[in-house]
């Protein structure tokens, strides 16, 4: 089996930049690591075009559809907007939606596990100079104060309404992001356990938007341009230190995950060495803002072959790298 790993393609962004599958490679099986677009409708409308077979995980973007000139009683909460997803990409269809709050996690293609969920982050990342002990009442400030994700996103809503006959609306904070990093933890080791406990287990592709490492931090031309402002400091928001947890389960043959954009070539895709001569693929072909230029080393044409768990990936043309990572 061979599959295809795309993320961040924010087909709804991008509009000006217009991104298909051709029509020979749609039935290549393909994995969608989040941020399709911003918003189920949209997103729904560019898988069912371009992928016949695979699985895709929602972004951090899923509520960005949440504009403020729509009505309260048209703002959807983040459960409303994954049961869309879910609906129409059940887990036994030949698209599946993944995600742990659906309680839909697992798909079983040729004897390959996949397993996947936006899964945000555990707000506990540490930095040596501005926050060392990893405090997450720091983080979540942080997050909270700069993030889009709060301004869309919403958990619930309220009734009865009020004076203008709306409900009023709560809005997701940093803590639900947390709460959600556990529910998907939580699912994905029940399925590793289970599968690692079993006298044959099966190869597993582990799929997230937010990453489970922090490995992209400093190969990118997208973070840490905030480093050195406080109040810009949100690299909380954008991955968790889980590095050795993905090591520790010796079925998990391969990573993918997105958010973060502009990721250096090197850093697009490579080996973790886990001991005992096992190692882990881990995968980030994020396509990101193309008008700031973060699809420079974007590739369509990127595969992991499973046969030998090792990345195929057909190279543009001189001309086509010509006209990346230009500000338009």
């Amino acid at each position: 089996m061979k599959f295809r790993v795309l993320s961040d393609l924010h087909v709804d962004y991008n509009d000006r930049y217009p991104f298909e599958i051709p029509e020979n490679g749609r039935n290549v099986f393909t994995v969608l690591c989040g941020d399709t677009s911003g918003g189920p409708e949209t997103t729904i409308e560019w898988i069912k075009a371009n992928v016949r077979r695979g699985v895709f995980v929602s972004g951090n973007h899923l509520p960005y559809c949440n504009h403020y000139e729509l009505p309260a009683a048209q703002r959807r909460t983040m459960d409303e907007l994954r049961k869309i997803l879910a609906d129409k990409f059940p887990a036994d269809g030949e698209v599946s939606y993944l995600d742990a709050e659906t309680g839909a996690v697992k798909k079983v293609v040729d004897g390959i596990m996949f397993l996947g969920s936006c899964c945000y982050t555990d707000m506990g990342i540490s930095d040596k100079y501005w926050n060392p002990e990893g405090r997450r009442e720091l983080n979540r400030a942080c997050s909270e104060y700069n993030m889009n994700d709060y301004k869309y996103g919403y958990t619930r809503k309220e009734w009865p309404a009020g004076y203008d006959n709306e409900p009023s609306l709560i809005r997701m904070t940093p803590k639900d992001y947390e709460i959600w990093f556990a529910n998907a933890i939580k699912a994905f080791e029940k399925e590793l356990s289970k599968n690692e406990a079993s006298p044959n287990p099966l190869p597993v592709v582990l799929i997230t938007h937010h990453p489970l490492i922090a490995d992209f931090f400093g190969h990118n031309g997208y973070v840490e341009d905030s480093i050195w402002s406080i109040r810009e400091f949100n690299w909380a928001s954008y991955a968790s230190d889980w590095k050795a947890w993905l090591k520790s389960h010796a079925s998990v043959k391969c990573y993918c995950c997105g958010h973060i954009h502009a990721v250096e070539k090197e850093y697009r895709h490579f080996s973790l060495e886990c001991g005992e001569g096992r190692k882990l693929i881990v995968v980030n072909n994020a396509r990101g803002y193309v008008k700031y230029g973060h699809d420079f080393n974007f590739n369509m044409n990127l595969f992991v072959d499973t046969d030998s768990w090792e990345i195929v990936e057909e190279p543009f043309s001189d001309e086509e790298k010509a006209k990346r990572g230009k500000k338009q």
